[in-house]
């Protein structure tokens, strides 16, 4: 890097390469019945914590990519690599020893690499977390390519004609470098891309037609329209004005809500004082107003039976007793 890459990304590169000392690194394994990274994206559905923005870097212009909090989902991470007909040959898992902050690399076959810290994407210079598996996986090959070839020395270098290199000299037979060949742009940033549209389905699911997007994705769109509302905001009639304008779109989504919403139909007041009883104890009887239960024998008391004046029977009385009769 020293004898073809400019001053500025051997600078960011040098300091990429002493915090990556600080991180661990290990293989993510497909789980059971998940075919490919592809398919992982699809059935998959971890819920990732948002980040905060640090020191209001949200407003500069330019990204240091000092922030290691800041990252994209996994999920969108193995999207958008599939959108490009790019299929990642590991997973690596990169973790952070003092603040456990993790950030997932996806490696190819052909040596390229996207990280979802999107250092190496946006910015042309390979990020930290890709110096942790290029230090711990043995024979991971690094390759000029990497950068961008604006931060070249000699923008007119020819960088496939450059052999790629590997911590320790090793080989790996799973990762060999074979995209040099490739446009610069599409090395140092694999999904630069197009998407590959109708591209068969290669036996992945697909994903379904309607699912419910992260919290962070509603947060990052919403806040980028609102941002480009409120350019031009100078008075505070403006401000009204953009004020009502918000306030009329949120209460037509209100009620278009409760159109779609079936609710319950209204309840009639009956006339009259409510039907409602006094819960009885066990001990009162036959239960009522929901009270306790009671054993069956209890439920119910004995009925008082009548008893003959003349005989003193049960189950009679004087006109009907046979015996009085007979005395008559």
């Amino acid at each position: 890097m020293r004898c073809h890459v400019g001053p500025y990304a051997l600078q960011v590169s040098w300091k990429q390469l002493e915090l990556s000392l600080f991180y661990n690194a290990h293989a993510l394994q497909l789980p059971e019945g998940i075919r490919d990274w592809s398919e992982y994206a699809i059935a998959a559905a971890p819920r990732e914590s948002g980040y905060t923005w640090q020191n209001g870097e949200e407003q500069h212009a330019r990204n240091d990519f000092l922030n290691d909090n800041a990252y994209i989902g996994t999920r969108f991470l193995l999207r958008l690599v599939q959108e490009r007909g790019l299929v990642p040959s590991h997973v690596i898992k990169i973790t952070h020893q003092a603040t456990e902050v993790t950030h997932i690399l996806a490696l190819f076959a052909d040596g390229r690499y996207m990280c979802d810290c999107c250092m190496g994407t946006n910015l042309g210079i390979p990020c930290r977390h890709y110096y942790v598996a290029w230090s711990k996986i043995p024979g991971l090959p690094f390759h000029i390519s990497l950068v961008r070839a604006r931060w070249y020395q000699d923008p007119s270098l020819e960088a496939q004609k450059i052999d790629s290199v590997s911590l320790r000299g090793q080989g790996n037979h799973s990762i060999r470098f074979s995209a040099r060949d490739l446009p610069g742009l599409t090395i140092a940033n694999p999904v630069s891309a197009p998407r590959i549209l109708n591209r068969p389905n290669l036996g992945v699911t697909p994903p379904p037609p309607t699912r419910t997007i992260p919290q962070r994705s509603v947060y990052t769109a919403l806040t980028a329209d609102l941002r480009s509302m409120m350019n031009g905001i100078q008075t505070q009639e403006q401000l009204d004005s953009i004020h009502e304008r918000l306030s009329g779109v949120s209460r037509s989504i209100v009620e278009e809500n409760h159109r779609e919403t079936i609710h319950d139909p209204p309840v009639v007041g009956r006339k009259g004082r409510p039907l409602t009883q006094r819960l009885t104890g066990v001990t009162e009887g036959r239960p009522q107003g929901g009270g306790a239960r009671i054993p069956p024998d209890l439920s119910q008391p004995p009925q008082r039976q009548n008893r003959c004046g003349l005989c003193n029977e049960p189950g009679h009385n004087r006109t009907s007793c046979k015996q009085g009769n007979q005395g008559l």
